[in-house]
């Protein structure tokens, strides 16, 4: 994802604020357990995790909406970090001294709706770009997933190829 001038919020859209890429800044964190994941083999069911729910800006304003769920069994205390100008990866590596190595990632067309439309200040049905990522370990444990909507005229994604 484009990175440049982009920094990290934490937006509580229970409680939603004018501005929200502006100077407040507000946190959305929960500890769950899974229950049911589409992605089973990834986190299992009584697996704990951590919900992340964080709105990316730029000058132009929100470029996307990232929810990601954080393995605690590998990252205990998580919670109490403070995400707001600090990488989600760079955190688990440097503080957990775990090493990210592999990526997994889809991306979709879709719709905004509800939340997803609020934080990123789009209207209903307005055209975005899904991701949904899964990241491992260099054990090969999966660590994180994400579902990420990227706002489609505010941020561009492009890919590097190499064959082998």
């Amino acid at each position: 994802m484009a990175r440049r001038g982009a920094a990290s919020r934490l937006l509580d859209l229970a409680a939603p604020t004018k501005g929200a890429c502006g100077t407040k800044d507000s946190r959305f964190k929960s500890r769950k357990t899974v229950l049911w994941c589409r992605l089973a083999p990834i986190l299992n069911p009584g697996q704990p995790v951590l919900r992340l729910e964080r709105l990316r800006c730029a000058a132009s304003g929100p470029v996307a909406w990232l929810v990601n769920y954080v393995r605690t069994d590998l990252a205990p205390g998580l919670e109490q970090a403070d995400l707001a100008d600090r990488s989600l990866f760079g955190l688990l590596e440097n503080d957990y001294g775990l090493k990210i190595t592999t990526g997994r990632r889809t991306f979709t067309a879709t719709a905004a709706t509800g939340r997803v439309a609020e934080a990123l200040g789009v209207p209903e049905q307005f055209p975005l770009l899904y991701l949904e990522q899964i990241t491992y370990l260099d054990d090969g444990r999966a660590i994180e997933y994400s579902d990420v909507w990227i706002h489609s005229e505010r941020m561009r994604v492009t890919s590097l190829l190499s064959r082998r």
